[in-house]
């Protein structure tokens, strides 16, 4: 090979390094500056005390089991539900006596009549005591009734002379619901004796039903308790005077609704 050749080949081999390059001398520029220092470790909190620890974890612990239960509670009804409703079928109760071809065991029959027999005696015992309260209770009533009308009745004959013998020789009819309302009623005697002096409105009331009856006297009722009933004399009627309003001469007690109402608010007018 000739000399230009092998300047040639020199010329295209790579040059051998010089030197061998220091990894700590030879650091680039910005390889060379410091890093940032890593982040401090923040300080450990305290440990929570054991007594609080344990508060804290009962009252988790309860509050999850709260909840386990609500919900337990919510799946309860909610599968109650959705369960379908069987219809309520009321069984008639029976009372009638046992009788020994329904029973398969003899002893269930013996003590199913043993309580029967029992439970009659139970119910007869209430029975009469409640009848004999009951009696008791109207005879009470009754007594209160009929002193309650001897006193009034005795106030009547002051008022009224001749009530007594009004009454005795009347022979209106008296239906027991009239008897009851007359004999109940504060003005009782004197409705008694208004009847005995007008026929007619007794018998007319005598004809009506309980209900009606009692209206009726309830009617007569208000009209004697307003004033007093005037007792008939066998004295003269007094002289009306000449320019004076004239009164009435009729007994109020004796007045048809009309009448009385007709007296009733010229009284008022005067």
């Amino acid at each position: 090979m000739d000399l230009e050749s092998e300047l040639v080949v020199d010329q295209g081999a790579p040059a051998e390094a010089s030197s061998p390059t220091n990894p700590i001398t030879d650091l680039r520029p910005e390889e060379s500056e410091d890093k940032p220092d890593a982040p401090e470790a923040k300080p450990e909190e305290p440990p929570i005390p054991k007594g609080v620890q344990k508060r804290i974890d009962r009252a988790v612990r309860q509050k999850y089991e709260a909840e386990a239960r609500t919900k337990m509670l919510e799946e309860r009804l909610q599968a109650l539900e959705n369960r379908p409703q069987q219809p309520i079928v009321n069984k008639p109760i029976d009372n009638s006596e046992p009788k020994i071809e329904n029973f398969d065991n003899f002893d269930a029959y013996v003590a199913a009549k043993a309580e029967y027999i029992a439970d009659q005696k139970i119910q007869k015992t209430f029975a009469e005591r409640d009848q004999r309260q009951q009696a008791e209770r109207q005879q009470y009533e009754r007594q209160q009734v009929q002193t309650s009308w001897q006193q009034r009745v005795a106030d009547a004959t002051a008022e009224m002379p001749d009530f007594e013998d009004v009454l005795a020789s009347s022979d209106v009819p008296m239906t027991g619901a009239m008897q009851d309302a007359i004999m109940e009623s504060d003005v009782g005697p004197k409705i008694a004796y208004f009847l005995a002096n007008n026929p007619d409105e007794a018998y007319k009331i005598a004809k009506m039903s309980p209900i009606g009856a009692i209206r009726a006297l309830g009617r007569i009722e208000e009209r004697l308790s307003g004033p007093a009933v005037k007792v008939a004399t066998s004295a003269p009627a007094p002289v009306k005077a000449v320019g004076t309003k004239a009164t009435a001469s009729k007994d109020p007690g004796k007045m048809s609704d009309a009448e009385y109402a007709k007296w009733r608010k010229a009284g008022r007018a005067a």
